[in-house]
């Protein structure tokens, strides 16, 4: 899409402008796509690079960064993590990662698929 489709278009005489930004907005979505898919290649990989790989002095960072404190009670260690990481591992513990109630408000248990229940008490059968 060029310049002279805009302005033809919508009469647009900044044109060059919205294509120009138009274009910033998709290498942004590119750069957020590839850090994302980096972070997660990172992530699976954190483990093994954590026990072969770093150094005490890295080990010891990372550690200070995810815990402010840890105790070591009757041979069990016990963490309190830094604000953040709290959450995370609340929601690794339960597996419960959507705690929220699910936007598609069916109902789970009615025998026909055709029933749908959307507000609390309100049901329809489309049948």
């Amino acid at each position: 899409m060029g310049c002279e489709y805009l302005t033809a278009v919508f009469g647009d005489p900044d044109a060059e402008e919205i294509l120009t930004a138009i274009q910033k907005h998709k290498k942004a979505n590119i750069s957020y796509f590839e850090l994302g898919s980096n972070i997660f290649e990172l992530a699976q990989k954190a483990s093994l690079l954590y026990a072969k790989k770093a150094t005490e002095p890295e080990k010891r960072s990372l550690l200070n960064f995810v815990f402010s404190n840890l105790k070591l009670i009757d041979g069990n260690l016990l963490p309190e993590y830094q604000n953040g990481f709290q959450i995370l591992a609340k929601y690794a513990k339960t597996g419960n990662w959507l705690p929220g109630q699910d936007s598609n408000l069916r109902n789970a248990g009615a025998r026909n698929q055709c029933l749908t229940t959307w507000r609390p008490g309100i049901t329809f059968s489309f049948l």
